[in-house]
């Protein structure tokens, strides 16, 4: 016999004694029967992002089995939003409550489900004819819509065509769908200029020295080069914010060119160099002979300094 729902239940007992000397006694016993404890087996499935499915109240309260006689109540959310139904990826917060019976007690709790996002299969529209000079990031370089680089700090990396990966989403409810693209990159401008003998701007490309007797220079700066980038002008190195030094004679004209696979120079700087005449300074002796012996002692002392 059951002992039926739950609560106080009356039920009548009967003794019947082994020894047939005495007569049989019938009693009433009050038995309180608790409520059963309701329990729930999620069986979420495992889904995935499709256009022509979404998942209604119904569907989703079927993900659930549970040993009470009382109805499911679900709320899903995602964020802040309340959804039902539900269809585009992400994860949602299903919140589960059955109000007890007579016979089973409440029951609540919160489940998660997760649809993935889906595998774009559509036909691809790749960006082309990308330009970027040297020294420019990925990030200067401008994607048409849904297109994003997959490192957008790496650098395009040196003249030429070069590859990298970029990535297409078609929306949130697909995978990002990788391809790789092309940038034409271009040598990047640079200018040269021209310092006085003390490492200061010039002003103009004419040199100008005094004469010394031996082979003069022309100093110049590099401006324009990436980090510490160098370049080779007229055979020699130079650097960023240095002062680097060519020959040249005295009077001739110079030019300057730039030989890197990475920088050019609209136009070659040319200029020339101007020799100023010296100042001689003589040192006297301290005149103490006669007229011609003193006169004779200046001479010799000129012709020694080199001064004539």
């Amino acid at each position: 016999t059951s002992v039926g729902n739950a609560g106080t239940q009356r039920f009548a007992i009967k003794f019947i004694p082994s020894n047939p000397n005495y007569g049989e006694v019938s009693e009433n016993v009050d038995i309180n029967v608790l409520q059963q404890v309701t329990s729930v087996t999620p069986n979420i499935p495992t889904l995935t992002y499709s256009e022509s499915e979404d998942y209604t109240e119904q569907e989703i309260k079927a993900w659930f089995e549970t040993n009470s006689d009382a109805a499911i109540s679900v709320v899903v959310t995602k964020g802040n939003d309340k959804l039902i139904p539900i269809k585009d990826a992400g994860t949602y917060t299903i919140s589960l409550s059955i109000k007890g019976s007579t016979n089973f007690t409440d029951f609540e709790n919160v489940y998660s489900v997760t649809i993935k996002q889906a595998e774009y299969t559509g036909a691809l529209s790749v960006p082309n004819n990308l330009k970027a000079t040297y020294g420019d990031t990925l990030a200067d370089v401008e994607l048409s819509t849904g297109w994003a680089w997959a490192s957008s700090s790496d650098s395009v990396g040196n003249a030429g065509d070069r590859s990298h990966t970029a990535q297409y989403t078609h929306s949130a409810n697909y995978l990002p769908k990788d391809a790789t693209l092309t940038i034409s990159v271009a040598k990047k401008k640079v200018t040269i200029t021209i310092l006085n003998q003390n490492g200061e701007e010039n002003g103009s490309t004419t040199v100008t020295y005094e004469y010394s007797g031996s082979t003069q220079y022309v100093l110049y700066e590099v401006e324009g080069l990436v980090g510490n980038d160098k370049v080779t002008i007229n055979g020699n190195t130079g650097w960023k914010n240095a002062n680097v030094s060519i020959n040249a004679d005295p009077g001739e004209a110079y030019t300057l060119s730039i030989t890197s696979d990475n920088y050019y120079l609209e136009n070659n700087v040319t200029g020339f160099i101007r020799i100023t005449k010296a100042t001689i300074s003589l040192e006297l002796p301290q005149l103490s002979g006669t007229y011609y012996e003193d006169r004779l002692e200046v001479v010799y002392k000129a012709i020694e300094d080199g001064a004539i």
